[in-house]
């Protein structure tokens, strides 16, 4: 199942997407957005899949999705104190002088107990999406600023195996791959069980791992872009593409 947040408001508009992400239709007769989808989970996850299945059967109204009316599916953290940038909203030069386009995978996750283990760690995994961190060159990476247009469930990736993620990051500036795409794995189980050992992760924690790429600095013009393919090469997240701007 794939989902999204099209622009508009605080927290967007809740949709679900289509497979190929060529069609998406909307949610909001069961939660108005992904904030509230994921506050009543175990309401909504069922009956946000069965809009998924009516959406590929083509028995439901259905509209063209477009990557650039997206919002990030959560467009800021819980407590509201952060902004998360569109997938394809442009980065002032203030915001990127000096730092890298650092490309990574995170999931968002239900409650998770203090001292939870892998394998509850990994059942509490809720959607996987691509970030583009931003980090100053040579330090630790700090949280995700963009996320990408769609958000998929765990069981809709078929490089998922038991709280990891097998796939091939694909990055790109001005057009060229920064490096040749490699499979990397992401043991999100583990992240996430680390994330848990001091304190009880709350609904709507994002745990993100970064994929190990040389990170190229960003400067005015530029134009980085991240993408996640399957075996057909057909694109998992959508892409986050965006371009570096004068202030």
């Amino acid at each position: 199942m794939k989902l999204a947040s099209l622009k508009g408001g605080e927290d967007g508009r809740l949709v679900v997407v289509s497979n190929d992400l060529a069609w998406f239709t909307e949610a909001g007769h069961i939660a108005p957005t992904l904030k509230a989808a994921l506050e009543e989970w175990e309401r909504c996850e069922p009956q946000l899949r069965g809009l998924a299945e009516s959406l590929e059967h083509g028995s439901v109204p259905k509209d063209r999705f477009h990557e650039h009316d997206a919002a990030s599916p959560l467009p800021r953290t819980w407590e509201g104190q952060e902004d998360f940038r569109a997938p394809r909203e442009p980065i002032p030069l203030g915001a990127a002088d000096g730092l890298d386009l650092s490309a990574g995978v995170a999931v968002v996750t239900g409650e998770a107990p203090q001292g939870a283990g892998p394998e509850e760690a990994s059942a509490a995994i809720r959607l996987v999406m691509l970030c583009l961190r931003n980090a100053t060159p040579g330090e630790a990476a700090k949280p995700a600023s963009s996320f990408s247009p769609v958000a998929v469930t765990p069981d809709a990736l078929e490089g998922w195996r038991d709280g990891r993620l097998t796939g091939c990051l694909e990055m790109e500036l001005n057009g060229r791959l920064v490096t040749e795409p490699a499979e990397r794995a992401f043991d999100f189980a583990a992240l996430v069980a680390d994330a848990a050992k001091s304190q009880a992760l709350r609904v709507g924690s994002i745990v993100g791992a970064g994929d190990g790429a040389p990170k190229p600095a960003l400067k005015a013009g530029d134009i980085g872009r991240i993408e996640m393919r399957d075996g057909k090469r057909h694109s998992i997240f959508g892409a986050i593409e965006q371009a570096v701007e004068p202030a």
